[in-house]
């Protein structure tokens, strides 16, 4: 984490760490909905909003998201 924290301040930016329990994966990047269960087997994220996304994109924009909320409130 050191070493990471050190190359990006080498290129003026700054590491946002989140919470290791945020739940980027169970969010609708879209409405915020959170689904109580999603088995691993799910690969497309399906919510009622009609946000039909791969599950990883989903869960990196969340990712995103939450990066840059932490980022703007300090």
């Amino acid at each position: 984490m050191e070493k990471l924290t050190y190359k990006l301040a080498e290129q003026g930016k700054e590491l946002v760490k989140i919470d290791g329990w945020y739940p980027s994966s169970k969010l609708c990047s879209r409405c915020g909905r959170k689904k109580e269960v999603l088995p691993l087997s799910e690969r497309i994220y399906h919510c009622k909003c009609g946000n039909e996304m791969n599950r990883d994109h989903n869960a990196a924009v969340n990712i995103r998201e939450e990066a840059r909320r932490i980022y703007l409130a300090s």
